[in-house]
């Protein structure tokens, strides 16, 4: 769903966030989205606090959090506790953290232990929340019990899968009857759920899990960023030059560093084509299917070692016989994974049960023309590229199977030989890429319209 125009406040408003998972104390793709947001809104200079919990050991070794005196009290299924506080910021670009230590496993006992820490601080007035957004399911419980003119329940996998056990269940007040499903809860708090894309948005309205929120609930599909840290092509540390899309050149010194340490020699006129991070599934398999016929065309393809062992096999004999037309990057870190988004022309997207679009997104963030199935997420928000209009920034494939993968790379390699179009694109490409701060515009909008109770379905409309 698109957001219709609202007035915005224009006062600060004080945010917090509830989640389990934050990076880097979490290295999820959820962890990261909910830094990315919480920095987008403080780049529109509103106040944010994220309550998160993690083990002691984690806490202890992020420079810039501190043990605190005090403790939470918490009510949990197992009785009355209390846990261990940590306070202070990753960064000095980002939110304050709050974090529970907790070495709990369960997202039901989480969901309890983060709404129990979340009322012992409103009580003692350490967080003052305007606006609460639950991210995830761990956050349903405090959601529920805090007291805020704004609630946004997030999912950001587009999935519901947690559920209270039957004690649990209990100790928040389900009667035997109610779901025990976590999002069963959260959506009773909030005034809008939000997913990452609209094909998510459409698997959520008809879960059963959701059937029970009000009438005038909205599931939104807000387009999540791609530029967290480290996504940013004009200081990534991984990268040899930097560039954005006034000053693109960068990408030709990322794609010449990577071809040296792969110690190969390509046609600078061929498309580099790569996926990743991980060979893996449906997709994997039709693309490794798909490498005899890849190798007739004009590209050099490079793949990451990791994923599934038979298909990363498979593909690295391909490799060895191919060294012309294919090469592997040997157990690539995350540093290694963003040169080669950098330095590729195009990129796979395989995965068609992926709900959430954020891998084309970072795609476009360094300049890589995302391939993308039809039945994607990624569809929702991504645009053919047409060279007579120059607008666009993907090109779409019906299939995930070798001869579609193939022809992808026919159509890169047309594309690729008009150099100065080339260029026209890869600059539309950045400058498309999508950013946190459009995002936490959206939430604002959302924020607004639900504190002055206006008709979330309208602004959602």
């Amino acid at each position: 769903m698109m957001l219709a125009p609202f007035p915005l406040r224009p006062r600060m408003s004080e945010y917090l966030f509830v989640t389990d998972q934050v990076a880097p104390l979490s290295q999820t793709d959820a962890a990261k989205s909910v830094r990315g947001l919480a920095r987008g809104l403080l780049e529109l200079k509103h106040r944010v606090t994220i309550l998160t919990v993690a083990t002691a050991a984690e806490a202890a070794s992020l420079p810039g959090l501190a043990k605190r005196l005090r403790t939470a009290k918490v009510e949990t299924a197992q009785g009355s506790m209390e846990l261990a506080l940590y306070e202070g910021h990753f960064s000095a670009s980002d939110p304050q953290v709050l974090v529970l230590e907790s070495d709990s496993t369960s997202p039901g006992e989480r969901a309890l232990q983060l709404g129990g820490a979340a009322v012992s601080l409103a009580n003692d007035g350490l967080i003052k929340p305007e606006v609460v957004i639950g991210w995830g399911e761990s956050s349903v419980v405090a959601m529920a019990r805090l007291t805020a003119a704004a609630k946004l329940f997030v999912l950001p996998t587009g999935q519901t899968v947690g559920r209270f056990s039957p004690q649990e269940a209990k100790t928040v007040g389900l009667a035997p009857t109610d779901l025990p499903s976590l999002a069963s809860f959260g959506v009773s708090a909030a005034q809008a759920v939000i997913a990452p894309s609209r094909l998510a948005a459409a698997m959520l309205e008809a879960a059963p899990e959701l059937e029970g929120r009000a009438s005038d609930e909205p599931i939104i599909a807000l387009q999540f960023g791609a530029n967290e840290p480290p996504y940013d092509p004009m200081s990534d540390p991984a990268l040899p030059t930097a560039f954005d899309a006034a000053k693109p050149q960068g990408k030709l010194d990322a794609r010449k560093t990577l071809l040296r340490r792969l110690s190969v020699s390509v046609d600078p006129r061929w498309p580099v084509i790569s996926t990743g991070p991980m060979l893996q599934g449906e997709g994997g398999k039709a693309l490794v299917e798909a490498l005899p016929l890849i190798a007739k065309r004009d590209c050099f393809v490079i793949l990451p070692s990791l994923g599934d062992k038979k298909l990363v096999e498979r593909a690295a004999v391909f490799a060895i016989e191919h060294p012309t037309k294919i090469s592997m990057v040997n157990d690539p870190t995350e540093d290694d994974y963003r040169l080669m988004l950098a330095a590729a022309d195009a990129w796979w997207l395989l995965d068609e049960t992926d709900l959430t679009g954020r891998a084309a997104g970072r795609a476009l963030r360094y300049g890589a023309l995302p391939l993308v199935p039809a039945r994607s997420a990624a569809h929702d928000f991504l645009v053919q590229w047409d060279s007579h209009s120059t607008t666009g920034n993907a090109l779409f494939y019906s299939d995930v199977n070798a001869d579609q993968l193939s022809s992808t790379v026919a159509r890169v390699a047309a594309l690729r030989a008009d150099q100065s179009m080339w260029n026209t694109m890869v600059s539309r490409l950045l400058a498309t890429a999508p950013l946190w701060r459009q995002t936490a515009a959206m939430v604002d909008q959302l924020r607004s319209a639900a504190a002055e109770e206006a008709d979330l379905t309208i602004v959602a409309s």
